[in-house]
């Protein structure tokens, strides 16, 4: 009985982390309508990430900085937290925003809003606000299309990047890893 519920749980187990690397995240419209909602809110906290460093980077799901609202986040090169208020961070999480960092192979400041997979292999999405130019060779009308046509084409590349504008300072983005 004791190996039959083992082995149960072995199963449950691998399907269950079979599930989460292939984890369905935001949709193009939700993702949009966040750029609607919030983009306005963003813009400076982008700017200021944009302007700071290449490796510039808010990570909200923890580390060694604790802010006046009691989040714990990290947050890179050590010049930028003074560049950043509590209201922003906070702005970063309501918007449900995980992390927040300059990205010139995308051409902006990706905000990364949801995460699937496991150990290094899996994918992200979110918002991207243009800092330069977005990368023209990563963009798509649509993203969920994109990412479909990428996963049934027979010799699918194992990385894979896009982008869909949202409007002249915006887009949403689509990265698997």
């Amino acid at each position: 009985m004791i190996k039959v519920l083992k082995w149960i749980a072995v199963v449950a187990l691998a399907v269950w982390l079979g599930l989460t690397s292939c984890a369905v995240l935001e949709d193009d419209e939700t993702l949009i309508d966040l750029v609607e909602e919030r983009g306005e809110e963003l813009a400076p906290i982008a700017k200021i990430i944009w302007d700071e460093d290449p490796i510039a980077i808010v990570d909200l799901r923890g580390g060694d900085i604790t802010t006046e609202s009691g989040r714990e986040v990290r947050i890179e090169p050590e010049s930028l937290i003074s560049k950043l208020s509590d209201e922003q961070i906070e702005a970063l999480a309501d918007a449900g925003v995980r992390l927040a960092h300059h990205d010139s192979f995308y051409g902006g400041v990706l905000f990364i809003t949801g995460e699937g997979g496991i150990s290094i292999s899996g994918a992200v999405t979110g918002l991207i606000w243009k800092g330069s130019e977005f990368n023209p060779e990563l963009i798509v009308s649509n993203v969920k299309e994109a990412v479909e046509k990428e996963t049934e084409s027979p010799d699918r590349r194992k990385n894979y990047w896009f982008i869909r504008p949202v409007n002249d300072r915006w887009g949403i983005f689509y990265q698997v890893h």
